[in-house]
């Protein structure tokens, strides 16, 4: 199953191992999309790239013919454990985080966001956006805070340290232009934010801020949804 999208084949022939990643994938007996248009995308390479044709069948069924095998392509969207969430949200351990960030962001609307340190994530992009929000609706500011939990990436590289020098720089712009009275506009919230904490932060946020450039699927907007129920206060952008 491929998590993250798959590139349209002019970008993907660029690529020099192109056929080698076609042939190793195509090794599988069965390859999964999130999207249709990312299965669309890895049959068109196939069919030009290594000359194997598709096939397709009513009802979604997709197929190619490779090596004297068949290798099935199926679309579909991993879900959330709805109960599981509804179980945690509830139990004791997460009420008590609920409350100590409520008393941390005591009468302020808070706009969540949570990625990785990962370019796709649009982190930098979110605090731009949120700075033009606060210039261009003075009034808010004093009453909204944007707290973005930033998980870790597996790999550590220059890019990655670049790219959070750039988050933490932007973030302390914004926090020195517009902090007063000690009201603190940005919160960077560093480090792994498993179930139970993502729960806890749902439950206390008006906004969920997705703001990936390219994403395969994004369950945080899932989870979110679950935690907030039937809450009318809450809503995702």
């Amino acid at each position: 199953f491929l998590h993250t999208p798959f590139p349209h084949s002019e970008f993907f022939r660029s690529l020099p191992f192109r056929t080698t990643l076609l042939h190793g994938m195509l090794g599988a007996s069965l390859i999964g999309f999130h999207l249709f248009d990312y299965a669309r995308h890895f049959l068109s390479c196939c069919v030009r790239m290594l000359s194997v044709e598709y096939h397709s069948r009513r009802g979604g069924v997709l197929w190619l013919e490779y090596n004297s095998r068949r290798v099935n392509v199926r679309v579909s969207h991993v879900g959330v454990d709805a109960e599981h969430i509804k179980e945690i949200g509830g139990d004791a351990e997460t009420r008590a985080m609920v409350q100590h960030l409520q008393k941390t962001y005591k009468n302020q609307i808070v706009i969540f966001g949570i990625g990785a340190l990962d370019h796709i994530k649009g982190i930098p992009l979110k605090l731009k956006a949120f700075e033009k929000f606060l210039e261009k609706y003075p009034q808010r500011r004093g009453q909204v805070v944007l707290v973005q939990a930033i998980t870790p990436k597996r790999h550590h590289d220059e890019a990655t340290a670049a790219l959070k020098r750039k988050i933490t720089d932007r973030a302390q712009y914004i926090n020195e232009r517009y902090s007063a009275n000690g009201w603190t506009p940005v919160h960077l919230v560093w480090g792994p934010c498993p179930l139970r904490r993502r729960v806890a932060f749902y439950k206390i946020s008006r906004l969920l801020l997705a703001t990936s450039i390219r994403e395969g699927l994004d369950l945080t907007t899932y989870e979110f949804l679950y935690t907030a129920g039937s809450e009318p206060k809450s809503a995702i952008v």
